[in-house]
């Protein structure tokens, strides 16, 4: 009986998954609204480095995006229009400090601190999107 128990203790739920590691989620960017012009990063910060997709229709593809001269890659993904607003998720192998998404005479600055690889439902201001800036500095040494 002693046995049993034993393993009875052993096997609830504080031991469960003991040796396994959850990452944590990814950090909530602020938002601000960015009125008129067509702003690129070093005019929305102190940024060293931008990449920009430059959307063709009304929405980005969704498939991976790669800058030749930084080798900044980025995958676009779960794209949809819901209550005429455009979403977009994304994941790159290089932490952004910044996604700026422009739509009409405006857009959203999304700002990430810490700097992230991820972003989730990021918004436009309407149901469409003409440009996507990513913005990052490189690590401190």
């Amino acid at each position: 009986m002693a046995i049993g128990a034993a393993c009875l203790l052993w096997a609830l739920p504080g031991n469960a998954g003991a040796d396994t590691e959850q990452e944590p989620p990814p950090p909530t960017p602020s938002s601000s609204v960015v009125t008129g012009g067509n702003p690129d990063c070093g005019d929305l910060g102190d940024f060293a480095f931008e990449f920009r997709i430059e959307v063709s229709g009304e929405l980005p593809e969704e498939g991976v995006y790669t800058d030749p001269d930084t080798g900044f890659e980025v995958t676009i993904s779960d794209v949809h229009v819901e209550g005429g607003t455009a979403f977009f998720s994304f994941e790159s192998n290089i932490a952004v400090s910044a996604v700026f998404v422009k739509a009409g005479p405006g857009g959203i600055l999304y700002t990430f601190e810490p700097p992230s690889t991820v972003g989730i439902d990021l918004a436009s201001p309407k149901d469409s999107i003409s440009h996507i800036s990513f913005c990052w500095n490189p690590p401190p040494p």
